[in-house]
């Protein structure tokens, strides 16, 4: 990431016409605005108090329409929730299920509901046949698992195995599948629909919820990490104080230095989390 952090800081890129407006793009995607703000808080509001949740904890939101994840920390103390920051997502395409070939994978809708994270695993950082894509992302990114959830998609292929010849008169069937949040690395954008099902984010978005912890409840027991199947996290070897968002990636829009009520340093709270972590998703 060296040459990108250095790129970030030339004066002669941050003035580009071109890379201002498709920073500008980006942010208009991006960034909440204060009624859909208000509407999400109001919903997490109503979840806190039906589940209930009674200890601080971080909740990650994420709007299928605009293909955008956005996190909250909900301080039980105050009772409040704070918006840490939102990056753009790309979430499950059952229409690309019209253009499979029999024994390829399938395409379902992203699973909605609320789901608590469970014990997930890193990636190998392996290609596809390809060799333009890793599916998981790089070597080492986090794989957090869901579960196996049931969700839809177009039966495309009748009882013979034959290829229906008009994919519109396709019928929608219940299906299942292993739901995770993952990096992804390939020429397809995020911020539009093209995963199997599962949620791809970011490499950078992937370290940070990686390194803060922040969907690993079911990872740590008593402060130690617990997952045979994953090294542990960053944290448990640096000095978490020391580290800062700008060293790793694009996320301009995490608020201040992460520091959120009475500008106590964000890093404090992870300390306080006693249960566990979930995803909302509508």
């Amino acid at each position: 990431y060296p040459t990108i952090q250095r790129l970030k800081s030339w004066k002669s890129v941050q003035e580009n016409q071109f890379f201002q407006k498709a920073k500008q793009s980006y942010y208009q995607r991006v960034l909440l605005t204060d009624e859909e703000l208000n509407s999400i808080q109001k919903y997490l509001f109503k979840i806190v108090a039906s589940l209930p949740i009674q200890s601080s904890q971080f909740l990650s939101f994420l709007d299928l329409s605009q293909q955008r994840l956005s996190l909250f920390f909900y301080d039980s103390t105050t009772q409040t929730l704070h918006l840490i920051g939102s990056d753009l997502v790309s979430t499950g395409n059952m229409e690309k299920e019209k253009t499979i070939t029999l024994g390829d994978d399938h395409y379902l809708k992203t699973p909605q509901g609320i789901f608590e994270n469970l014990q997930g695993w890193r990636s190998k950082g392996e290609y596809n046949e390809d060799r333009q894509v890793m599916p998981y992302g790089k070597k080492g990114r986090f794989v957090f698992y869901f579960g196996r959830q049931k969700s839809i998609r177009y039966q495309i292929f009748n009882g013979d195995k034959s290829k229906i010849k008009n994919p519109q008169e396709a019928a929608i069937i219940h299906d299942y599948l292993q739901f995770a949040l993952h990096a992804h690395e390939s020429p397809l954008s995020l911020g539009e629909p093209h995963s199997h099902g599962c949620i791809r984010i970011s490499n950078e978005l992937n370290i940070f919820l990686d390194e803060f912890l922040i969907l690993h409840q079911n990872n740590i027991h008593q402060g130690q990490w617990r997952n045979p199947t994953a090294k542990k996290a960053q944290p448990f070897s640096q000095n978490l104080f020391q580290w800062k968002i700008s060293d790793y990636c694009r996320w301009d829009l995490v608020l201040g230095i992460l520091e959120i009520n009475n500008h106590q340093p964000f890093t404090t709270y992870f300390l306080r989390l006693t249960t566990y972590d979930f995803t909302l998703y509508f």
